[in-house]
């Protein structure tokens, strides 16, 4: 039993004979025959993607506007023959309507497929597109536009330098969808769309020159099976249904982008020196890319000085509560005992914090729920201390907070109630609540008299004689007047 041909291999047979048809047309004697066969053609192509644009899984809302595209340059070449036989095309015609829809059509087609892609609209890639588009735009202005434009309409002149600035942002737009950083995946119909758009994009600026210059080289008939080509593999391209998987890289800046941009600098200069008549533009074309480019370099450097300052915080915080961590904790409170010896006047606090019955709750709703629990406590933690106290995830289900120059120790004892307070409040954990109990050990200590480890310790001990007593489960471990230390309930 022999497997049937895929839809793709069927369009690829149809738009193949298709084209070798169209070659033929030359064949037919007559111009009539030829542009039968011509149009005859490019309306199979349309046909063709329109058929594969309807059979395509998930979104098509990006394929069917490059669809109506195609279909609208479609009509147009017919339009142009149509009015053509009649009489003479007058400078603006329903002919440049139906080419401008078709372009519209292309440009949104591509960046409904990107943000299908992304879900986001990228600063970095859309300037970088900009500067492309900019630097290709001054280079058709100076080399075809300026020289072929003739006295007429404001609209007609306007109509007329639309081509080759629609050229200009479909090539900034494949380079926008290239080179997105956060691009994750794409279909792969868009490689041959690509390629197809890209043909375009050459073949529009190399139509207008040729019609404006006429050269002495017949290149009209090749042009126009390039165009074919091109719908073509827009045709075929709507059968290409796998999405291509791409790994996002936002941190690295890609070398063909670093080129791009490049390139795009040197775009006026270059125009300054082949074309020197052309100051003005080549002036203000410069100037708009180098803003591009500067802005572009500033977005890089604060995005480079975001990430430094992501590390740092990953490196001195708690990953999933966001609070300091360990190493954080010991280096401030350190510092703080050494600022507090040196200046004699306050005392250093740290509240010891640990969450009773924590291990059945995980036991009970599972670790997911354990770690809701644990980020809601340390929010509401962050809520009771003072401004310049720090809190700490020590490990686990244990919490310390530092409290720096402290008048009293009733004022260390405040917090550790605040906290108390706050965590009266049952805690949603999934579909149901949880009553938290903590045990909170205090310790304060006056300037000068024991270290850092040692007023952790004493209030671990604390936090142990908070579990004992088990009723407002805080104790505090300050020094006695004979200088011993001493713990007491609250």
């Amino acid at each position: 039993m022999r497997a049937e041909p895929s839809r793709m291999a069927k369009a690829a047979i149809v738009l193949a004979a298709a084209f070798l048809f169209s070659m033929t047309s030359s064949a037919w004697g007559d111009d009539i025959g030829g542009t039968v066969v011509w149009h005859t053609v490019n309306v199979v192509a349309a046909l063709v993607m329109w058929f594969g644009v309807a059979r395509r899984p998930g979104a098509r809302r990006g394929w069917v506007l490059i669809a109506l595209g195609l279909s609208a340059w479609v009509a147009g070449d017919i339009t142009w023959d149509v009015l053509a036989w009649n009489e003479e095309l007058p400078d603006v015609s329903l002919v440049d309507a139906w080419y401008h829809v078709g372009y519209l059509g292309f440009f949104a087609g591509l960046v409904v497929l990107l943000l299908g892609a992304t879900q986001s609209v990228n600063r970095e890639a859309l300037i970088d597109g900009s500067v492309l588009a900019l630097a290709t735009a001054m280079v058709l202005w100076i080399s075809i536009i300026e020289p072929s434009t003739e006295p007429g309409s404001a609209f007609s002149q306007i109509v007329a330098v639309g081509y080759p600035t629609w050229a200009a942002i479909l090539l900034a737009t494949i380079a926008w969808m290239r080179f997105h950083p956060r691009r994750t995946r794409l279909d792969a119909g868009v490689n041959l769309l690509t390629a197809a758009v890209f043909i375009l994009v050459v073949l529009e600026p190399l139509s207008a020159w040729y019609y404006y210059y006429e050269p002495a080289i017949e290149f009209e008939n090749a042009m126009d099976r390039a165009f074919q080509f091109a719908f073509c593999l827009m045709a075929l391209a709507a059968y290409q249904t796998d999405e291509q998987a791409h790994r996002p890289d936002v941190h690295r800046l890609h070398p063909l982008r670093v080129a791009m941009l490049g390139v795009s600098l040197t775009a006026g200069p270059a125009v300054l020196v082949i074309a020197y008549d052309a100051q003005a533009v080549a002036a203000i074309g410069s100037i708009l890319i180098s803003l591009l480019v500067l802005v572009r370099f500033v977005m890089l450097t604060r995005e480079r000085e975001r990430s430094q300052a992501e590390l740092a915080h990953l490196a001195t915080h708690d990953a999933m509560t966001g609070l300091a961590n360990r190493g954080l904790l010991l280096g401030a409170l350190e510092e703080a005992m050494s600022a507090s010896a040196q200046r004699g006047d306050r005392a250093v606090g740290v509240l010891y914090i640990d969450v009773d019955k924590f291990k059945a709750v995980n036991d009970t709703y599972g670790h997911d729920a354990g770690d809701a629990l644990l980020i809601e406590i340390s929010e509401r933690i962050r809520k009771s201390i003072r401004p310049g106290d720090i809190a700490a995830r020590f490990g686990g289900d244990e919490f310390v907070v530092l409290c720096r120059r402290l008048p009293r120790t009733a004022d260390a004892v405040a917090v550790a109630q605040r906290i108390r307070g706050l965590l009266d409040d049952p805690i949603g954990v999934g579909p149901t609540e949880v009553s938290v109990q903590v045990s909170i050990g205090v310790a304060v200590v006056s300037p000068g008299t024991i270290d850092a480890q040692a007023l952790l310790g004493r209030a671990d001990a604390a936090m142990y004689g908070a579990k004992r007593e088990g009723s407002t489960g805080i104790v505090v471990h300050s020094d006695s007047p004979s200088g011993e230390p001493a713990a007491a309930p609250v």
